[in-house]
Parts: C-alpha cells; sequence; structure tokens
C-alpha cells in the first residue's frame, strides 16, 4: 500500500514538473517571439519611411501633368501613323498592345509582324 501511493505521489510530481518545464519553455518561446515580432515590427517601419520618402521626393521631382503611357506622336489618332494599331491593337488609345485585354498573343504577335515592328519577335515564347 505504501508503494501504491509512492509511485501515485511519484507520478503527481513527475506531472508537476513536466507542466512547469511546459510553463518555462513557453515564457521563452514568447519572450522570443517577442523579440522576433518587434524586430520585424522596426525592419517594416524603417522599410516604409524608406518608400514614403522615396515617394515623397519621386512627387517633388516630377512634373504636375500625368505622364502619358503613349507620346503623342505615335497615338493611334496621328495622321498616316503605320504603327498605331500596333500600339493599339483594339483600338483603344487606353493601354498598349502588349496589355490589351482582348487579344491573345497570338493576335498580338500577328498585329506585330503586319506591321514589321521589329520587336516581332519579343511575342515568340
Amino acid at each position: 500500500m505504501k508503494v501504491k501511493s509512492l509511485a501515485k505521489a511519484y507520478e503527481g510530481l513527475k506531472k508537476v514538473v513536466a507542466q512547469k518545464k511546459a510553463e518555462r519553455d513557453f515564457a521563452e518561446y514568447k519572450k522570443q517571439d517577442n523579440r522576433e515580432t518587434d524586430e520585424y515590427r522596426r525592419d517594416m517601419e524603417k522599410r516604409i519611411s524608406d518608400l514614403q520618402q522615396a515617394l515623397k521626393e519621386a512627387l517633388a521631382a516630377s512634373p504636375s501633368t500625368p505622364r502619358s503611357s503613349v507620346p503623342e506622336s505615335l497615338s493611334a489618332e496621328g495622321p498616316g501613323n503605320r504603327t498605331s494599331y500596333a500600339f493599339y491593337g483594339c483600338g483603344s488609345p487606353e493601354h498598349l498592345l502588349r496589355n490589351c485585354p482582348r487579344k491573345t498573343l497570338v493576335e498580338k504577335k500577328a498585329i506585330w509582324e503586319k506591321h514589321e515592328s521589329p520587336k516581332a519577335d519579343t511575342f515568340d515564347h
């Protein structure tokens, strides 16, 4: 009977020791996680600050008028411009041929080749 109670007490102590060890391990893990989180947060704050500064400098250096994606001399409305369809495959001045949502790569390539563009080989993938 005494052996059973000693064995029971021993098992109870093992559980308490295991629980205390788990609590210490968790506390250490939490400290490490907090350090890593703080380090990550500081790194992200620095990156954001750097990007904000770069944006501020870029805005200060750029003209106030918005930039056009295609020079006016190459627009579809230009008189006798034979590359206009190469730039606007569907006729929209909103995007270049390479970004046209209405044309497939095969159709884009055909337009480039039809207008004998030197960049016709850029669609060969």
